[in-house]
């Protein structure tokens, strides 16, 4: 065995290569889906046995095709802007984070804040805003979950 608890050699047996095949797919097609729920990108695998002439496709085989065709026909020009306006973003949300974090601390003034600042820490209120009221419903259902398990203690509190 391995350091990752795999063996170095091959196994003979077909049986146990489809088994960790299968499971070994599995595992990947988990990872694929959760990839894309976290991301929010299009996954697909397309698994290719040359002896057996089988081919495995995740989601579906038509799936697969279109998202291979739409990375296939999109130009690498296009890529590399959409790469550079993502990394954009990234850096505005950035930038208005560290403006928050500076108003906070009373470092800078409203004042000073120009036209594009100053929308751009609007959005970012609102999001935080948004966020806030999402913590507070799980909390307030976080309390009454605890107080319905305190329904069968017979009025003790949980300390």
């Amino acid at each position: 065995m391995t350091k990752r608890g795999r063996r170095s050699t091959r196994n003979p047996n077909p049986k146990m290569k489809k088994a960790i095949l299968d499971k070994r797919l599995e595992s990947l097609c988990k990872k694929a889906k959760g990839m894309s729920i976290l991301f929010d990108i299009e996954t697909g695998l397309i698994v290719f046995t040359p002896r057996e002439n089988n081919v495995f496709a995740w989601p579906s085989l038509i799936q697969a095709k279109d998202r291979v065709k739409d990375y296939l026909s999109c130009s690498k020009n296009r890529r590399l802007i959409q790469f550079v306006n993502k990394a954009e973003q990234m850096a505005e949300e950035k930038e208005m984070e560290f403006l928050f974090n500076q108003l906070v601390k009373a470092r800078i003034r409203v004042d000073e804040l120009d036209l594009r600042e100053t929308k751009g820490l609007l959005k970012l209120f609102a999001v935080k805003r948004a966020q806030n009221e999402e913590r507070k419903k799980q909390l307030k259902e976080t309390a009454e979950n605890r107080v319905g398990s305190n329904d069968n203690n017979d009025g003790e509190e949980n300390v």
